[in-house]
């Protein structure tokens, strides 16, 4: 996989830097050894400057801080039998610091991430220690292909809403002649994650352009005796005109698809 930046730790300051690259179209990969319960479980300081505050703001992530936080501006100071009132705003052209946790900043990063995606995220391994991914392989040398990047589904909860999940065909062929992606556009059948549709322009870094997820309907039927009944693309195929096909495993039926560029 490659990434214009790689980030160590999904503490606040990992986080932040991530969100204003990516505010700025910088795309990065942040490193974290531990789980998201983990890193949401710590517990650290809960006073931040007037500069963090801003670039909070700046980031798109300050809401809740500007809600819930307690402005502070001075402390007072016992000295010699006398209070003494160091005023901050008096002393620092109108600065203060803020009452608010880091644990609530490292929430508020994270949750600002995946609503942009879309959903909740969904990045633990499924059953048998795997999550289903795409691979763009290198085959200059046939006999000795070799992966250059992988892409995963970013959200939902895909591992644990039943039936199966993962990639199960490509659009292999337009019009019945093999598909040699001269747009450089993906679409996949993802099983329960309904239809991907991949921009493979960067095959270093594949992104996705957009998804659909069908409803089942009085037609669907499980996918196996004591599974919930979910939607299960099995296939996709697309014509010249760009529209796809995608059928459905369990009887949800056959859906026509077409991918517009938002401009």
């Amino acid at each position: 996989m490659r990434t214009q930046v790689g980030i160590i730790g999904s503490g606040p300051s990992g986080l932040l830097l991530a969100r204003l690259l990516h505010l700025q179209g910088i795309e990065t990969v942040i490193l974290e050894l531990r789980s998201r319960e983990y890193v949401l479980g710590r517990i650290r300081a809960g006073v931040i400057e007037q500069g963090m505050a801003d670039l909070l703001r700046e980031a798109k992530v300050g809401a809740r801080m500007d809600r819930d936080g307690l402005i502070h501006e001075g402390i007072n100071i016992a000295f010699d039998g006398r209070l003494e009132r160091i005023d901050f705003p008096k002393h620092t052209n109108g600065k203060v610091v803020m009452v608010y946790g880091q644990t609530e900043i490292t929430d508020d990063l994270m949750k600002a991430h995946i609503d942009e995606a879309g959903g909740t995220a969904d990045m633990a391994p499924c059953p048998g220690g795997v999550r289903p991914g795409s691979y763009m392989l290198d085959i200059t040398n046939e006999s000795k292909p070799f992966p250059v990047s992988v892409w995963q589904v970013p959200v939902g909860n895909f591992c644990n809403k039943g039936g199966r999940f993962g990639p199960h065909q490509s659009a292999e062929t337009v019009n019945g002649r093999i598909n040699r992606f001269e747009n450089k556009i993906a679409w996949l059948a993802y099983f329960n994650a309904g239809i991907r549709v991949l921009d493979l322009s960067d095959p270093y870094q594949m992104k996705e352009l957009g998804y659909y997820i069908p409803k089942t309907n009085e037609r669907s039927h499980p996918i196996a005796s004591g599974q919930p009944t979910v939607i299960q693309i099995n296939d996709v195929d697309i014509d010249a005109r760009g529209l796809a096909y995608a059928s459905d495993r369990v009887g949800t039926g056959l859906f026509i698809l077409e991918y517009r560029r938002t401009q």
